[in-house]
């Protein structure tokens, strides 16, 4: 199970456990059904990542720890890339190279992701957002991220469909 608590800052600030996690930015996207996307290897999940980074005022440099829904192994690696983490074509070397990895410069699903912790259907989404949560608040334990000041969380639905990009941080 997993939940989280939303509330204003100070109100966060009096009842989170250590430092809350704010919420910097959110952005989705919705095109229908994975049939009418324009291009099957983008996902279109940079539209709700860009909305995302607008409303933060932030920019994927800004990004220290991510959390990718990773229903098939090669979602993190087309999600790292449209949501700006890396350089278009650049994916499958992040993680090669071992920048993805735990004590990486981008810790990607420092938690195992779906295919390692479980893919639990409905609430698969709310344990990535859990996670990035712990990963900003300092409260992940052996699987804490260094200097995670700020936390992508990209989960998607309806059969790659429905594109939800969060920008988590420590600070608000």
């Amino acid at each position: 199970g997993g939940a989280f608590v939303v509330a204003r800052g100070d109100l966060a600030r009096q009842i989170a456990h250590g430092s809350p996690a704010y919420l910097l930015g959110a952005g989705e996207h919705h095109h229908g059904r994975v049939g009418n996307a324009r291009d099957l290897a983008t996902m279109e999940a940079g539209i709700s990542a860009a909305r995302a980074f607008t409303m933060a005022g932030l920019a994927p440099t800004n990004v220290r720890v991510a959390e990718l829904y990773d229903a098939f192994t090669i979602n993190p690696i087309l999600l790292a890339e449209e949501t700006g983490l890396v350089a278009r074509g650049r994916g499958g070397a992040l993680f090669a190279d071992g920048r993805a990895a735990p004590g990486g410069d981008l810790p990607i699903n420092t938690y195992g992701g779906l295919m390692s912790f479980g893919h639990t259907g409905d609430a698969s989404g709310l344990s990535m957002i859990v996670e990035g949560a712990r990963q900003v608040m300092g409260t992940a334990g052996d699987r804490q991220a260094a200097d995670a000041r700020v936390a992508l969380v990209h989960v998607y639905g309806g059969v790659m469909a429905d594109h939800c990009t969060l920008l988590l941080g420590s600070e608000p």
